[in-house]
């Protein structure tokens, strides 16, 4: 466009798609670079894996990144690239006129749009952006370039039959003699790592063993992660052989390489588990026991400690040596009760007839209710059993954790009695305020709400000094506000801030308590009650919102000069918007509201990048001498970030992430800078597009999300820093996944 206007156009829904890609995940993960250029001329020799044709090399497999037990369809040696039919000639008398042919893209431009394509989830387009280019010819670097995106793309879409025929092609064309020394070596290693990954999930071991194995003597950045490919294709192997004992060791061996070459220590006791799943499969029971032991050493989580104990149980029990094994199992069941391998190794207890604590065996029963229902019941019962028992130390727990069965199993009735002989009975018992909260909360499950408010209120005297008092005032506010109560609720979230100004909540009670009273029509004390918000809790998540309600609450001049100094300080946050839209009677996003113009820009980089980069800066906090291009030398030497930047050249995007994490503090700014910039660049031009086509942009938003992205929005979300680049809460949160 000669005068970088957007004209009046209809938009192609993959256009909006690469702007909602921007806003929707902040910016794409950096792609592999472009392959190096082709390497001198060498005599023809063999292919890397030999591939004999195969009728079902064009079947379309998808199985998922993790190989399958069942197979699927063979590659072939030869890509799949489809040539477009050649015209046919057909003689004429009377010549016909041609139209004037469209302009055709140069390959450049070809090449670009295939890789946003791709970047932006549109494999279809891709490939078919890469197969023109092919088709019609181009210089050999971008031709390179495109037979490894062809590839790339058919890995990730999943067609690893296609995928690894493609692979195969560009492993013959440009390393003809296998591993290449120097620049190249890196760029071979990461073409056989895809093609074994392909290979792998088409479940031929075999050729994924040899390229894995030759992608890694190219270049041993990601030996852990090929080690353990390497492992998983043998463990594969013995799983089909007659005589798998020699697959199992080779196994065996890869999965202790990887383990060495990787300080990840939860990917490690990982690699320990499977060689003890092999060592169990080769009969050795004793070899993986030691392995669990060598686990147990380093592990400190302990419900993955209760889990490697009942696995070293088991194996115990397998190998015919009962007693220790029931030591192993008792382990998790006093150690660890809240864990679920607590609970599988109290059912082995039981069925075998040993004797466990009551106490202990209803606190395993009790916490495992949560996943499996029937627990509760056997709660109930051990509980009981331990209380008629002649001596019961920890009889008001036991109260206590019978109750809260007796409720999840509907006995509310129950739970109530049984947590009243909990307080009648055991005055001085550290659980007493939890059971008078709990005894309300079991009121107010039944639908007393009247008395739930009182337990609330009881507790809350009695318990002062406790963190149970807020809680109680806190629940019995949210119970008026249930009942459409608002005065009472307003004065039960007033007495909480005011008896317990330091609990964590107390910002929010006061912010409830203006919208009570605002809702019960006391405006003057929703505005005492916000003004008393932001003097005593300056700063907190209610800040914004606060001064916009009290703008919104005072009468004239004084509300209008409240909305000033939102604005004013506030200037790129959400109710500051809002503000904007009440003042000029606008929809909240309106090209208007975020350009302050009707009509775009003209696009002007220098000047772009001159407003952009200092705020940026101030956002990142980043030194203004520091360039945002590039990563800092100290930073880009990282061992880990090397071993990142090599996942996400194979496009494994959430291992590289893992590696990215162990030098998060020093990367965060780059990163911040990088994503920030798509989002509040995207965030512009999106709205702008909807201001002039008259659609509402959150809606709009909200569509195409749910149209081209499956699933939810996970939070939790840097709702400030969203707001500055341009995307106020409601274009996100009603996306988001339920987390109530």
């Amino acid at each position: 466009m000669d005068s970088m206007r957007i004209q009046k156009i209809d938009w192609h829904p993959l256009l909006w798609l690469s702007l909602i890609a921007c806003l929707l995940v902040a910016g794409c993960a950096n792609a592999p670079s472009t392959p190096p250029p082709d390497p001198p001329a060498r005599a023809a020799t063999s292919v890397v894996v030999a591939s004999e044709p195969s009728a079902a090399a064009s079947a379309t497999a998808r199985p998922t990144d993790t190989p399958s037990a069942t197979p699927t369809a063979t590659a072939t040696a030869t890509a799949s690239r489809t040539p477009r039919p050649s015209p046919t000639a057909t003689a004429t008398l009377t010549p016909t006129p041609t139209p004037t042919p469209s302009p055709t893209l140069p390959p450049s431009a070809l090449l670009d749009g295939a890789r946003r394509s791709l970047d932006n989830g549109d494999y279809e387009a891709a490939i078919a952006g890469y197969l023109a280019l092919l088709d019609e010819g181009a210089p050999a670097e971008q031709e390179r370039a495109a037979r490894y995106g062809l590839a790339e793309t058919y890995l990730l879409d999943q067609d690893y039959a296609s995928a690894a025929a493609a692979w195969e092609e560009y492993l013959a064309l440009y390393f003809q003699d296998g591993p290449e020394d120097g620049p190249e070596a890196k760029a071979y290693g990461r073409a056989a790592f895809m093609a074994a990954r392909a290979y792998q999930a088409l479940e031929e071991w075999e050729k994924a063993i040899l390229l894995y194995e030759a992608s890694l003597e190219a270049d041993k950045t990601l030996a852990d992660l090929i080690h353990e490919n390497v492992g998983e294709c043998y463990a594969a192997l013995a799983a089909q052989a007659p005589l798998p004992r020699p697959s199992q060791e080779k196994a065996i061996a890869a999965y202790r390489q990887a383990a060495s070459a990787t300080a990840d220590r939860s990917v490690q006791v990982s690699l320990r588990e499977r060689i003890a799943d092999l060592y169990l499969a080769m009969d050795d029971p004793a070899a993986a026991v030691a392995e669990y032991d060598a686990i147990l050493a380093v592990a400190q989580i302990e419900s993955y400690r209760a889990k490697i104990e009942f696995l070293a149980g088991r194996a115990l029990a397998g190998a015919g040596q009962a007693e220790a094994a029931v030591e192993r199992y008792r382990r998790p069941v006093d150690r660890y009760p809240n864990a679920e391998y607590a609970y599988l190794a109290l059912i082995d207890l039981v069925n075998a007839g040993v004797k466990v604590d009551e106490f202990q065996r209803g606190l395993v029963d009790y916490y495992a209710g949560a996943s499996y229902p029937d627990a509760y019941g056997a709660a109930i019962r051990a509980f009981d059993r331990y209380l008629a028992g002649p001596e019961a130390p920890r009889a008001d727990e036991a109260l206590y954790r019978k109750a809260l069965a007796q409720r999840a199993v509907e006995q509310p009735a129950a739970a109530i009695a049984t947590l009243e002989t909990l307080i009648a009975d055991y005055p001085q018992s550290k659980w007493l305020a939890q059971a008078w909260l709990e005894k309300g909360a079991t009121l107010a499950n039944t639908g007393d709400t009247e008395g739930a408010v009182k337990v609330y209120r009881d507790t809350a005297a009695f318990f002062p000094a406790t963190d149970t008092a807020p809680q109680a005032l806190w629940r019995a506010a949210r119970l008026r506000e249930g009942q459409r109560s608002f005065a009472a609720a307003a004065s039960l979230y007033e007495e909480l801030q005011k008896s317990f100004p330091g609990y964590d909540d107390a910002a929010e009670a006061l912010w409830r308590a203006a919208l009570a009273h605002y809702q019960a029509g006391a405006n003057e004390r929703a505005i005492a009650d916000v003004r008393a918000l932001l003097e005593g809790y300056p700063g907190s998540a209610f800040q914004t919102k606060s001064l916009y309600w009290l703008g919104k609450l005072l009468p004239g001049d004084e509300g209008q000069a409240v909305w000033n100094q939102l604005q004013k300080t506030y200037p790129r946050e959400y109710y500051a918007l809002r503000v904007a839209q009440v003042r000029a009677g606008l929809p909240l996003t309106a090209a208007r509201l975020i350009t302050g113009t009707v009509e775009p820009p003209a696009w002007d980089p220098a000047a772009a990048e001159a407003e952009i980069l200092p705020w940026l800066r101030g956002w990142t906090s980043v030194p203004t001498d520091t360039r945002l291009i590039s990563l800092p030398a100290s930073l880009a030497q990282r061992a880990d970030l090397r071993r990142g930047e090599a996942l996400l050249g194979v496009n494994l995007r959430r291992e590289a992430l893992g590696a990215f994490d162990a030098a998060r503090a020093a990367a965060l700014q780059v990163i911040y800078a990088e994503e920030v910039a798509h989002v509040a660049y995207g965030s512009k031009w999106f709205n702008w597009l909807c201001g002039r086509d008259g659609t509402d942009p959150k809606e709009v938003f909200h569509t195409l999300v749910r149209r081209y992205f499956h699933g939810s929005l996970k939070p939790p979300f840097n709702e400030e820093k969203r707001a500055d680049a341009g995307l106020p809460p409601d274009f996100y949160w009603p996306l988001a996944e339920d987390v109530g």
